[in-house]
């Protein structure tokens, strides 16, 4: 009985399952999405859904892939040279890792609204950033905790798909970053309201050879008024997840885990920095 059950099973698979692999542009007549870009059937994304594809720089210090792509993981391994995207958000954040850093590392305190500290240190967990010890230059040496940036924005991919995307920006991105903000608002629109590209720029300094962030912006690609629309969107629903985000888990102790907090300041080098998202 149980046979029979499995190859009727299996005959309305064969009757029903599309036999050759279908991407997303094969699909993108159906109406599938609504305006936002958002499948149908799901309803508004929430919290607990937060998942944004990460890109990260691939730097010559990295094991895998060619120096100076922009790679994600997410997307089925892709690399690129130049991102086509519309910048949804630039949001502010910090993060501070322990002393003996590597890759598998959980950062001590984080903060993904750049304005309060999110940690497994009492001390530290709630703590408003710019009164936090640990943010500020002391005698000339970096603060413990590094500012940076989250850009978040929604990619126009190479097979006419579209994602929504972030890239962790710090070291020696941070200083490209904020003049792409100063250059938006100069604008007096909104960063969804243009198309820009976005690739990397090869630095040789004391650290050795790296690529940090380069943003090409121009005032007049300006998109049409409906994607324009459905960008706006998209930003205040994410702006609302990752500042929403920025909380402990109902279910965390500070008592399970102990962080080193009065170890001297990890001392990254800028090729590394930007592959290190949240």
């Amino acid at each position: 009985m149980a046979k029979k059950e499995e190859t009727k099973t299996n005959d309305v698979e064969k009757a029903l399952v599309a036999q050759e692999e279908l991407s997303l542009s094969d699909l993108s007549e159906l109406g599938l999405h609504d305006e936002f870009g958002n499948p149908i059937g799901l309803g508004e994304v929430e919290q607990g859904e937060y998942s944004i594809p990460i890109f990260k720089i691939i730097q010559p210090t990295t094991a895998n892939g060619d120096p100076g792509k922009l790679f994600c993981e997410d997307l089925d391994d892709l690399q690129l040279d130049k991102i086509i995207c519309s910048i949804l958000l630039i949001q502010p954040q910090r993060i501070m890792w322990p002393e003996n850093f590597d890759r598998d590392s959980d950062p001590v305190c984080r903060s993904r609204s750049g304005e309060v500290g999110i940690s497994n240190a009492k001390e530290l967990n709630g703590r408003y950033c710019d009164s936090c010890p640990y943010s500020k230059w002391e005698n000339g040496e970096r603060p413990r905790c590094n500012k940076g940036y989250m850009v978040v924005g929604k990619a126009y991919l190479p097979d006419k798909t579209t994602s929504p995307f972030q890239i962790s920006v710090y070291g020696a991105s941070v200083s490209t970053t904020r003049k792409l903000k100063g250059d938006i608002r100069r604008s007096k629109l909104p960063p969804c309201a243009y198309l820009m590209y976005i690739s990397t720029e090869k630095e040789v300094g004391k650290q050795g050879t790296y690529y940090k962030i380069s943003f090409e912006f121009d005032r007049k690609r300006i998109l049409n008024t409906k994607e324009i629309k459905a960008n706006l969107e998209m930003a205040k629903d994410y702006e609302a997840l990752i500042t929403g985000s920025n909380q402990m888990p109902s279910n965390a102790n500070n008592d399970e885990k102990t962080v080193d907090i009065e170890s001297s300041n990890q001392q990254e080098d800028e090729a590394d920095i930007d592959e290190v998202p949240f």
